[in-house]
């Protein structure tokens, strides 16, 4: 396809402009987009048929479909670097896309992310279509995008595929680049390729290690290591040392998770980047805070406290008070703990992130099951449990649903054991969800119906039998001197 004018150049954009780009193109269309002039829209018209931009079909014409999927693809994009950009506004990208100045396009986090949520099955789906096409640039760039939206909204399984994604697209934009001029260009090129792919390859590591795949997470770290002393870019070793660190600490090895954070730490203080310095102290303190060295791990909390009110960055410090939370539970400290979370719920409560919320709820119930306050803990696991599942992040969902169950099984009376046990033997209910039912029953009062106390049980998934649900309450009913 030759080169176009540049009055066809700026019809096709208009034909090919989502989301109202028209079906079929006729010269009057033409016409109306040159503002009237037909004697140029007869020559547009005519460039654009003999480029291959405008093709014959069923008597009528439309914009070739390549040009009209590429047209598409980048303006989703466009839109995908906008919406990260503005939930993640200090972030350090890679795509030069990122650097274009930013549109009002999206008013506030909450405006983004559900542009997002509309479009995430489009966005998903388009990552392979653009590395198929051979579009790879393009590629790297929404891949990028969709790891920060979907880091942001809690939607790990995306995170590691898009990332995954972006490896591949940066991995065949080097093998298949056109060889360069000088030695200088290209050793410029091997730097940036090895960057990108330290980046992407750090992200899938912390995808991985959310979603509890250590060992795979720390094969990808290797290799993101490797690539970035091949850049010889001291902060994107740093990213990969900090996201190891996660990765151990969350293998319960806080040894080398420290050395890993302090050796991150030690480089981003070269740097003076008080972004990264905060989110590296911050690790810090949660990691000394799981070895029990509280004095030391506030110092750090605090520091990174400091520094992300001073970015600006309600989200980062918001993130800061629930590690600071955590932190004063784990000290023997519990009554402390909800000033920092109250604090913290209320900003973020204005930056549209549910899935930060959920952590803050999460740590609320953890602090009133410490100091006693058994409705008030049921209530705070229940809005976490909704709040990670309004995040898109149903693994962890499930995990603080289970650990809201263990506090029950943990507190139950003896009766309520005793009854369980009753449950168990006679219908060969698994123990934990007897003793849940035993926990119902506790609850019932006399006007909860048989139907009522049945429905909680299947509700809730509690008979894990083939006996039918109504024996179950007519045995424990009997079991207390009631008849039915």
């Amino acid at each position: 396809m030759s080169e176009l004018s540049s009055q066809a150049k700026r019809v096709l954009a208009t034909l090919t402009a989502p989301p109202d780009a028209p079906a079929d193109v006729d010269l009057a269309l033409v016409v109306a987009v040159l503002d009237g002039d037909e004697e140029t829209a007869q020559l547009v018209f005519a460039e654009l048929l003999h480029n291959g931009a405008l093709i014959e079909h069923g008597g009528r014409y439309k914009v070739a479909d390549v040009i009209a999927a590429e047209a598409t693809s980048t303006w989703l994009t466009d839109r995908a670097v906008i919406a990260c950009r503005k939930i993640e506004p200090f972030a350090r990208h890679l795509s030069p896309a990122f650097d274009i100045p930013g549109s009002s396009l999206f008013d506030t986090r909450a405006d983004a992310i559900n542009w997002f949520d509309t479009n995430h099955d489009v966005l998903m789906a388009l990552l392979p279509d653009l590395i198929e096409r051979q579009w790879f640039e393009l590629c790297a760039t929404l891949a990028e995008a969709v790891v920060g939206l979907a880091r942001y909204t809690g939607r790990q399984h995306d995170q590691e595929s898009a990332a995954q994604y972006g490896l591949l697209a940066v991995n065949r934009l080097h093998w298949n680049a056109v060889a360069v001029a000088t030695s200088a260009e290209g050793e410029q090129r091997e730097q940036r390729h090895h960057l990108r792919m330290s980046v992407f390859g750090a992200w899938l590591g912390l995808a991985r290690t959310s979603q509890g795949d250590v060992d795979n997470a720390l094969k990808a770290l290797a290799t993101a290591e490797d690539h970035a002393r091949r850049a010889d870019d001291d902060q994107a070793v740093a990213t990969v040392l900090s996201v190891r660190a996660i990765t151990y600490r969350a293998a319960g090895k806080t040894a080398a998770a420290e050395q890993e954070i302090r050796d991150a730490l030690a480089i981003d203080l070269v740097f003076a980047d008080p972004r990264r310095i905060a989110i590296r102290r911050r690790h810090l303190g949660n990691i000394l805070s799981d070895q029990q060295r509280h004095d030391e791990a506030f110092t750090e909390l605090h520091q990174a406290a400091v520094l992300f009110t001073s970015l600006g960055d309600p989200v980062g410090h918001a993130c800061v008070l629930i590690d600071t939370a955590a932190a004063m539970l784990a000290a023997g400290r519990s009554s402390e703990s909800f000033t920092p979370l109250v604090n913290a719920l209320d900003a973020l409560k204005r930056s549209a992130a549910p899935r930060y919320e959920a952590r803050a709820y999460a740590q609320l119930a953890r602090s009133s099951r410490a100091t006693g306050s058994d409705v008030a803990t049921a209530e705070y696991y229940a809005d976490a449990v909704t709040h990670y599942r309004l995040a898109h992040d149903n693994a962890t969902a499930d995990a603080i649903e289970a650990e809201r169950i263990q506090m029950q099984l943990d507190g139950a009376s003896d009766e309520a054991r005793t009854l369980a046990q009753k449950i168990e033997n006679q219908f060969g209910i698994s123990g934990p969800n007897a003793v849940r039912i035993a926990l119902a029953w506790e609850e019932v009062d006399e006007l909860t119906t048989v139907d009522q106390f049945a429905d909680t049980i299947e509700h809730d998934g509690l008979n894990d039998t083939e006996y039918d649900t109504y024996d179950v309450v007519k045995f424990i009913a009997a079991e207390n001197g009631y008849r039915i």
